[in-house]
């Protein structure tokens, strides 16, 4: 109650709308239109919403605006990053669009992390320009492009909703939950303490899965719904008070549980039931409920945790990209300490090179190599330089992969590992 309070006297940072996307149900048998479709409305939404939060840099005069568009899964972030860097966009408008997700070399993904950190943090005076414009990569594209309008557009999975202290201008959302609604929010206006007029995060109406599956749970993986508590609709205008959203859009349908749940018709008392049934529905004493773990001794052991697993999930291998013979070579480490090739066995192909255009529009672009390089002492002698790459990338070259072989992947530095058929 008293965070509630508190949220409720704070000033409103943030105010969301809903994304129609009734149309698209027309062409749900016709996936790939689904797709590039579902697509354009997102590329759409990201215009509108660049226009309404844009800053502007004062050495160009360009508007300039960094936004977060989160999808459920890896394949459809790979897929949107595709599709907005080979798009048609109007001449005044130059997107820079980066993949953010978690199947990404250790050492690339860092210094991913580590510029996004630096450029997303906002904590300027209010009317100042942005720090971020100071930033050499920053400044070069915006110096560089003929554009009046520069959208920076980071494409993430839900990695970017937890641990990340990022402050973003807008966001638009593929929902998932309630919970991913709420941690998404968080990252726009995240250092800025004044209030919006206008809404700066944009909610799709129906996610893909929710498109493509005729009745099935489609807020789940990552999400709550499940065929024993299953929503009567995926709309996502039904699932939520469009109003209170339109307000302001904060953590309080999940703080405070409302007296009657209604689990089937609204998204956020999915949830809080889902929390109830996994905490409560064993009354019986023994290691499958918490009661057991309360009232016996079943904490003292493990079995608790193998009967209540805390993630659905295929297993991962980790694989590492070592430089051997003059390339990259997708190896698994075996108990001996060898690294053995394994990118013909695992299926994983290296994916084709992007064009000068797509190139042109990539945010960061990333070479395994160099990074590698970078590592290196200055004073290391040039015969030594083959030997010590080698060792850096057995140390930083560490990438989860599904451990699924039916399924073919490709690899490459700007997106990570993603399958091939998605």
């Amino acid at each position: 109650a008293k965070r509630v309070i508190k949220l409720e006297q704070q000033p409103v940072k943030r105010k969301a709308y809903s994304v129609r996307c009734d149309e698209l149900l027309v062409v749900k048998n016709d996936q790939t239109s689904l797709k590039q479709q579902y697509f354009g409305k997102i590329k759409q939404t990201a215009i509108e919403l660049h226009q309404q939060h844009a800053n502007t840099d004062q050495k160009t005069g360009k508007q300039v605006s960094f936004g977060v568009i989160r999808m459920a899964n890896i394949p459809p972030c790979i897929d949107l990053t595709h599709f907005l860097l080979g798009a048609e966009w109007e001449e005044s408008i130059a997107p820079k669009v980066m993949a953010y997700h978690s199947r990404q070399v250790l050492l690339l993904r860092h210094e991913q992390e580590q510029h996004l950190d630096e450029v997303l943090k906002r904590k300027e005076k209010s009317g100042s320009m942005p720090k971020a414009f100071e930033n050499s990569l920053i400044r070069e594209h915006l110096d560089s492009t003929k554009a009046e309008n520069v959208l920076f557009i980071l494409v993430a999975t839900p990695v970017e909703e937890v641990g990340r202290d990022h402050d973003f201008d807008w966001a638009i959302i593929e929902p998932s939950s309630y919970r991913s609604i709420i941690q998404l929010a968080g990252r726009v206006r995240r250092h800025r303490q004044t209030a919006v007029e206008q809404p700066n995060i944009a909610i799709l109406q129906y996610n893909l899965k929710a498109l493509r599956q005729n009745g099935k749970p489609a807020y789940c993986r990552p999400g709550y719904e499940v065929n024993s508590l299953k929503l009567v609709s995926h709309d996502l205008t039904q699932l939520v008070d469009e109003s209170a959203i339109n307000a302001a859009i904060n953590a309080i349908p999940r703080i405070q549980q409302p007296q009657n749940l209604r689990p089937k018709q609204q998204l956020a008392d999915l949830e809080h039931q889902a929390i109830n049934n996994s905490l409560t529905q064993y009354q019986t004493k023994g290691p499958q409920g918490l009661q057991g773990w309360l009232s016996e001794c079943w904490w003292l052991t493990a079995v608790p945790q193998q009967l209540n697993r805390f993630r659905e999930s295929c297993p991962d291998i980790t694989l590492y990209l070592v430089w051997q013979e003059g390339e990259f070579v997708l190896t698994e480490k075996i108990d001996s300490g060898e690294f053995i090739p394994v990118a013909g066995r695992q299926n994983i192909k290296v994916a084709q090179s992007l064009n000068s255009e797509m190139t042109s529009r990539i945010w960061l672009e990333r070479d395994y190599q160099t990074a590698l390089r970078r590592l290196l002492d200055a004073d290391i002698e040039q015969s030594q330089e083959e030997q010590m790459i080698r060792a850096k990338s057995k140390r930083y070259g560490e990438i989860t992969f599904p451990e699924n072989k039916e399924q073919g992947f490709f690899y490459s530095d700007q997106f990570g590992l993603f399958p091939r058929d998605f």
